[in-house]
């Protein structure tokens, strides 16, 4: 039986399942008393309420368990071994969030953009803009190389995915921004709004508005940063 509240639970409105660490265990120290449960979305007592984001599109939820009754056979693992399961599926995640494809997807856009720019100054810090967020998107995807091609050599994901996720939401912030400042008035435009100039500034700075959660989602960078601290620095 599951009572009790999960927030920032992203296209839980979609879902048909969803996993949930969970407490069974109040008498032990607090990462060992969780498990890992996986719970039909469909069950009594399960309600999704929507959440908003700052770009206006519903992509959050608030989930509320009452009296939510899930099978014993839907335990992960052992009982109170959630935590650990979940630390693994962080560094996958994080290593995910990182963005690298998306990333390199925004700069081709907006390399494809550049003529559609007023005058040959614009263009020509568009372009020197674009060369610095290149270099450093090429240093986040080798790294990404990297870390990626020590599972094959079955090594886990380690502190590694605390550094991605930091760089590549940093750098999805800073393209999202570029995007903006190049873009001016075209990149104004929200959904169903009349586009300005060039198609591909237009709804940049919806954009630009979601990704400042980014730094957020999947574990704060304040809180990478202190993983990597302890991990690497052993502070």
């Amino acid at each position: 039986m599951v009572n009790g509240q999960k927030i920032w639970t992203t296209q839980a409105h979609w879902a048909d399942m969803m996993f949930c660490l969970v407490r069974t265990d109040s008498t032990v120290k607090q990462q060992q008393g969780i498990s890992f449960l996986l719970i039909d979305m469909k069950t009594p007592g399960l309600e999704v309420r929507p959440i908003y984001s700052i770009d206006g599109h519903h992509h959050l939820n608030e989930v509320y368990f009452t009296d939510v009754k899930v099978p014993v056979e839907n335990l992960v693992g052992q009982e109170g071994m959630g935590w650990t399961i979940a630390k693994f599926l962080l560094t996958h995640e994080r290593t995910t969030i990182a963005g690298v494809a998306d990333i390199h997807y925004e700069i081709n856009r907006l390399k494809s953009a550049i003529d559609a720019l007023p005058t040959e100054t614009d263009k020509q810090l568009a372009v020197r803009r674009l060369a610095g967020l290149e270099v450093d998107l090429m240093a986040l995807e080798y790294t990404n190389f990297r870390t990626v091609a020590a599972t094959d050599e079955g090594k886990p994901f380690g502190p590694e995915s605390s550094g991605l996720k930091i760089k590549g939401t940093e750098l999805q912030q800073r393209v999202s921004q570029a995007m903006v400042e190049i873009g001016g008035l075209m990149s104004l435009p929200w959904d169903n709004e009349e586009p300005i100039g060039e198609q591909i500034f237009n709804q940049a700075s919806r954009r630009y508005n979601f990704l400042r959660a980014c730094t957020i989602y999947g574990g704060s960078n304040e809180i990478q940063k202190n993983v990597l601290a302890k991990m690497l620095l052993g502070l």
